[in-house]
């Protein structure tokens, strides 16, 4: 029995707290294996469409062939660790949870990455006055979530670039729901993955995303950094905005032709390899590093304000 299927025979109050531990941060891993739901995918259906997979790809050329898929982002999320003294009791604070959408697309070869899609809450924030144009795509709704609509017209735009380019792709996305409805396209050939296999079958899940997350934990750092002693820091979504497009650019082809392989995605002879995005162990040090740096300037900016203040009390 599936992942799902399992989800669905659960009780309404196991549900519940399956979805509460899920928003308290709690690892989806660790989730899944405390109420019963299998996280691994059959191998032998991951086979058969690896299978399936070599001739659906025989016509298309690796930089026509797409993944794509969204993911949630808590744009305003700062680093979640901090440097102390041994013995020291350390006191953090919440996180913040406003969460944006992003559609991220990529090619086979990784040369070409598609223009995000981001999705918001607010339809006009007021960081866009007097802005004339974004780097990137930018819809809203209530709960800044990807829906039918959103897909399809985001589906519909890509059609008409690549019909301008003269270009016929084959694009792989997941059974979402909201992925249920797809338009008529003339350049862009739609193909369903697997359901319940995106986790080993997918490309972006399997590290294409990670490495975004990471790098758009970089910026949030520089941004951090560069405020320090002046004005708060004030992450708005037009700031966001840019650093998506920042961490998307960073995200190099090699880590995603590697993704890709990973998933079964091979053509011309090519062998599945270990497939591990050669990004991820550096991009995970400069996290590392920015975080020690941010916490360290953090400590140095609180150890002089205390300075200051015994100062200013003994003069009393």
């Amino acid at each position: 029995m599936g992942p799902v299927k399992v989800y669905k025979c659960l009780s309404i109050a196991d549900k519940q707290k399956v979805i509460a531990a899920v928003e308290a941060g709690e690892k989806k891993k660790d989730v899944a294996l405390r109420f019963g739901i299998p996280a691994s995918v059959d191998p032998c259906i991951s086979q058969d469409w690896k299978n399936e997979l070599i001739n659906l790809l025989v016509d298309y050329d690796a930089r026509d062939i797409f993944n794509a898929d969204e993911t949630g982002l808590f744009y305003k999320c700062l680093p979640d660790r901090t440097l102390t003294f041994k013995n020291e009791k350390c006191h953090g604070g919440k996180n913040s949870k406003e969460r944006i959408t992003v559609m991220l697309a990529a090619n086979m070869d990784g040369s070409q990455k598609l223009k995000p899609l981001m999705i918001g809450k607010f339809a006009n924030p007021r960081c866009f006055k007097n802005v004339k144009s974004f780097p990137l795509m930018y819809r809203s709704n209530k709960k800044a979530w990807m829906t039918g609509v959103l897909f399809t017209e985001w589906l519909s735009c890509i059609d008409v670039d690549m019909k301008k380019a003269n270009r016929k792709i084959l694009m792989f996305v997941d059974n979402c729901t909201a992925h249920n409805n797809i338009p008529h396209l003339e350049n862009i050939k739609i193909h369903f993955l697997p359901p319940n296999t995106t986790s080993t079958l997918q490309p972006l899940d399997q590290g294409i995303i990670k490495i975004f997350k990471t790098m758009y934990r970089k910026e949030i750092v520089r941004e951090v950094l560069a405020c320090i002693g002046e004005v708060p820091c004030k992450i708005s979504i037009l700031t966001a905005m840019e650093m998506v497009h920042k961490a998307w650019e960073n995200v190099s082809a090699q880590t995603i032709a590697n993704c890709f392989r990973t998933s079964g995605f091979i053509k011309d002879g090519q062998t599945i390899g270990e497939g591990i995005p050669v990004q991820c162990e550096q991009s995970e040090m400069d996290e590392k590093r920015c975080d020690t740096i941010f916490n360290a300037i953090s400590k140095l900016d609180n150890a002089m304000d205390q300075i200051v203040t015994n100062n200013c009390s003994q003069k009393k």
